[in-house]
């Protein structure tokens, strides 16, 4: 097997999980380069990659001129400079792996698509829940024809509370016109493209939706409650406590102390970047936070199959579920359970006969690539398969598959400010 050499495009969360299969298979794949405008991330490179200053790089532009042999770049920055980077790398006629959204309008994207086709480039997205062990076998199993022909898809998606305010009340997502992307784009276009791919023997038509920010408002806030949490009089009893969530929990320490720019941030240094950050502000009045907080999709394909998929922001427990119904059987399942159930009529009673299928033995964990479900680790191991030649794989397809799912995310907020059924054209 070819060794992959790749060079990394954003080293923040995303880019520096990637760059850990080079630790795992070393003789499979390499990261020869890493381009971030942070100082301190390009150190935090060198340092995990063991590289050379030569192979840092605060440019992609720099990056191209200085480096050739490369067979896959990975794009790992923020939403809102995709479709600039990707426009430069795809020219190359290189492999990209680009996180998703691919990018966050319609016109970008299907540009994008054009001048990948012009190139021939191969384009991986992001997808990562497509390469789990659990979607992964219930696609093997429609493939197998055991439920018959897809009627229906149910999905939904609930955020947990930290999670969600995390990332899209706190973070990076706050704001739409800031990162560019909406809720549905930023957080679930994993969940309408594993709909869309689990039922690629046709494509999306219609699309309707319904949501908005209903809860996450100050008109919410307890009565008395401060600015920041370090001071108000309901943090001891607050789930969204900024204390509890990012100092005694420890939850997601990584991005949320990451302007603090150096390592092994000691309690001192929380607690006062909390009196002053929007990590430490109360969740009901951040400034600029306007993201959707629940959704629903429902989306009708040319072959008259009908699919709904339902995003919660802010639910005590996190997990995605899904129901699929056909015409010869169903399967259901709640991915982080890893168990899927496969039911079939049979003619002697009215109670289905229940195959049960357990995927967690399949779930790699090691090494800080089991997120996702396993599928950090999945997609990385499939794309450096593919690029040594293997061709029969379920998760990988042409772009067009993952343009899809998001011309149908594009199509369902569309709808949902219009109050409109959308048609979806290319």
């Amino acid at each position: 097997m070819k060794q992959i050499k790749a060079v990394i495009i954003g080293f923040g969360d995303r880019g520096h999980i990637y760059s850990k299969y080079s630790l795992l298979e070393p003789t499979k794949f390499k990261v020869i380069g890493v381009v971030d405008k942070n100082p301190f991330r390009l150190e935090m490179a060198k340092k995990t990659l063991s590289l050379n200053d030569d192979a840092l790089f605060t440019d992609v532009d720099e990056m191209l001129s200085s480096l050739d042999d490369v067979d896959l770049y990975i794009n790992a920055t923020m939403d809102q400079i995709h479709y600039q980077i990707l426009k430069k790398i795809i020219t190359t006629g290189k492999a990209v792996l680009t996180e998703k959204p691919i990018v966050n309008n319609k016109n970008q994207l299907l540009e994008l698509e054009q001048l990948a086709n012009q190139y021939h480039t191969q384009v991986f997205v992001g997808h990562v829940l497509r390469y789990t062990p659990f979607y992964k076998k219930i696609k093997e199993l429609i493939l197998q024809g055991e439920i018959g022909e897809i009627r229906t898809i149910e999905m939904a998606e609930h955020v947990g509370f930290a999670h969600f305010a995390g990332s899209f009340i706190r973070g990076r997502w706050k704001s739409e016109k800031e990162c560019g992307s909406t809720t549905l784009l930023a957080k679930s276009c994993h969940d309408i493209d594993i709909m869309c791919w689990l039922n690629n023997n046709t494509e999306p038509e219609n699309v309707s939706s319904y949501g908005g920010r209903f809860y996450f408002l100050e008109q919410n806030a307890q009565k008395g409650a401060t600015e920041f949490c370090y001071n108000c009089p309901h943090e001891k009893n607050c789930y969204y406590s900024a204390l509890k969530m990012y100092v005694d929990a420890n939850f997601s320490c990584e991005q949320t102390f990451v302007k603090l720019n150096h390592e092994n941030v000691t309690l001192e240094e929380k607690l006062e970047f909390l009196k002053h950050d929007d990590f430490g502000r109360c969740v009901y009045k951040v400034p600029g936070a306007d993201m959707v907080d629940r959704q629903i999709v429902a989306i009708r394909f040319k072959n008259e199959s009908i699919g709904s998929f339902t995003l919660v922001g802010g639910s005590p427990e996190a997990k995605r579920t899904i129901s699929i119904i056909g015409t010869d059987g169903e399967i259901e399942g709640v991915m982080e359970q890893g168990i899927i159930h496969l039911k079939k009529s049979i003619f002697s009673t009215t109670r289905p006969l229940d195959k049960v299928i357990d995927v967690n033995d399949e779930v790699f964990s090691g090494n800080n690539m089991g997120g996702h479900n396993g599928g950090d680790y999945e997609i990385m191991k499939s794309i450096i398969e593919f690029l040594n030649g293997k061709r029969d794989m379920v998760t990988i397809t042409k772009l067009s598959d993952s343009i899809n799912g998001h011309l149908c995310v594009y199509a369902a907020d569309e709808s949902r400010l219009t109050k409109t059924n959308i048609t979806i054209k290319r």
